[in-house]
């Protein structure tokens, strides 16, 4: 693995960087595409496969910055911790990605931990995009469970339009009066 810690690849991940503050279910599906389509690059081009062999890689991102969250609550929720990135390149130009979070969030005196893990697939001869696993997860010790994204998404290639959810989605579902509140507690 080899340690990469610009802003462009964290940006990649949609964990460092500042965004407009957009809500309800529209961010929800922008932040699961953009995850699962940007993290694709965080490696840089896809590897050319040999005949019947896979091609693996792997990067760990320091991330450090605003969370994706301060949009959605209207204040800072800071976020320092790595993310662990592991990519696998088929020869039929299928491109699998195992992301692991590890994340300290904090605001306003509160702290609280996030460690998601998910696959994303990316199949160019089907044009489908498939997220499998949990996405977001943030727990904070005494509140225990304060936001959760889990199951499986596919898209469009192309567009990034959904073609099937199956799970847990709060923050698609604007389901986040608890992560918030939270973090607003000690302001």
């Amino acid at each position: 693995m080899r340690d990469a810690s610009s802003s462009e690849e964290a940006n990649v991940l949609n964990r460092g960087s500042t965004r407009r503050a957009e809500s309800g279910p529209r961010m929800g599906r922008r932040l699961v595409r953009l995850a699962a389509l940007a993290s694709l690059w965080a490696l840089g081009p896809a590897a050319v496969a040999a005949a019947d062999s896979p091609v693996r890689e792997g990067v760990t991102i320091e991330l450090s910055g605003p969370h994706f969250l301060s949009g959605f609550c209207g204040f800072t929720i800071s976020q320092e911790g790595t993310a662990h990135v592991a990519r696998t390149t088929f020869d039929d130009g299928r491109v699998m990605e195992q992301i692991d979070l590890d994340l300290e969030l904090a605001a306003n005196g509160m702290v609280a931990f996030e460690h998601p893990r998910f696959t994303v697939t990316v199949d160019p001869a089907a044009g489908t995009v498939t997220l499998t696993g949990t996405l977001v997860n943030i727990e904070a010790p005494g509140a225990g469970l304060l936001l959760q994204e889990v199951g499986r998404i596919v898209q469009e290639l192309a567009t990034g339009d959904p073609l099937f959810s199956a799970g847990r989605f709060m923050i698609m579902e604007g389901d986040l009066g608890k992560v918030c509140s939270f973090f607003a507690a000690a302001a």
